[in-house]
This record gives structure tokens, sequence and C-alpha cells, in this order.
């Protein structure tokens, strides 16, 4: 979600685009109204709205610094030019000095939809499909006819009658009867 942010010159400008705002159905806790006083600079605009753009937080800081009063909603995706549309009904000054940020969204078919990325539910969808695999005591190997454990701590040397730990230094081209290192004279 990237915010969208307006500056308003006055308290009741400001406070209509809010009115507007949860009218259409934004949830409150989605839109964030700073008045200019104590504090009011860039980290407390990046408090409201951590996920604004440092160098939106700089302008909307600085208006706040002038006395004006900043709005901003966090925008799902798709909703941008709604959401856009209803805080510029509301007389937002000029904030032609924003600098230009492109939104790059993880899941923007996710956000569209609302579907959430992260399942809150107990069963993943492939383990809705496929009972087994959600299974405490299911193992991949098992349906092989393989053991999950061996008893043997080698079980490929084992297999192919390679001594694990050996005198030799290249045991492993012993096996196969082939040279380590060449004698030959040029």
């Amino acid at each position: 979600m990237l915010p969208i942010g307006r500056i308003y010159d006055t308290e009741q400008k400001a406070r209509n685009a809010v009115q507007k705002l949860q009218e259409a159905g934004v949830a409150p806790d989605r839109v964030s109204f700073l008045s200019p006083g104590h504090g009011a600079n860039a980290d407390a605009v990046e408090a409201a709205s951590p996920n604004l753009p440092a160098g939106h937080a700089i302008v909307y800081g600085r208006a706040l610094s002038k006395g004006h009063h900043v709005v901003l909603v966090q925008s799902f995706f798709g909703q941008g030019g709604r959401l856009g549309s209803i805080l510029n009904s509301c007389d937002p000054m000029d904030s032609r000095d924003l600098p230009l940020i492109r939104a790059r969204n993880a899941s923007p078919f996710s956000d569209l939809f609302r579907i959430p990325t992260l399942s809150r539910s107990r069963q993943t969808t492939m383990a809705r499909i496929f009972p087994a695999l959600s299974s405490p005591s299911f193992a991949f190997s098992s349906k092989f006819g393989l053991k999950l454990l061996s008893s043997n701590a080698a079980p490929l040397s084992s297999m192919f009658k390679i001594k694990l730990l050996s005198a030799n230094p290249a045991p492993l081209s012993s096996v196969f009867k082939l040279k380590l290192l060449s004698r030959r004279k040029s």
C-alpha cells in the first residue's frame, strides 16, 4: 500500500477530506490527519505513515512547519485514482514539489482482489488439495519405500562399498582405479 496525501491550507478543508474518505468506506485506521504544531516535521509524518517515501515525508513536514494541514490515506492497489479524486475535491494546495515516486507493489493482484498473501487459515491450498502433505507423519521418501532415517552413518559409502575413512589419500580414485597424479616424463 502506498500512501496518498494532500496538503490543505485550512483545518476545515482537511477535516472535510477525512470525512469524505470515511463516507466513501475508507477505514479510519487507513487515514492520517496531521496538524501543524509542536514536533510536526518529517519524522512525525513518517511515524503517521511508515510506507510514505522519504521525499514525500520531507515535503509534508515542511508544509506542517508552515502551518498547513496534511491528510494521508493508505491506498490499496487500484484505489489510488478514486482516493486521489476524493482528496482533490476538498481544494488542496498545489504540491507540485513532491518528488515522483513509482509504487513497487510486491502483490498487486492480491491487493486488487483483496486476497491475503499470507493465509490465516490453518491449512494451505496445497494441503487441502493433497491432504497427506499436511500430516505430521508424512515423509516424501516413504512414497518410494525408503526409510526416513537410517541407522547407517554413511549409507551411500556403504552402498558403493567405499570406506568412509581411509589411510589412502585418494580413496575414491583408487576404488575406480584412477590415478590421482601422473608421473609421466616428457
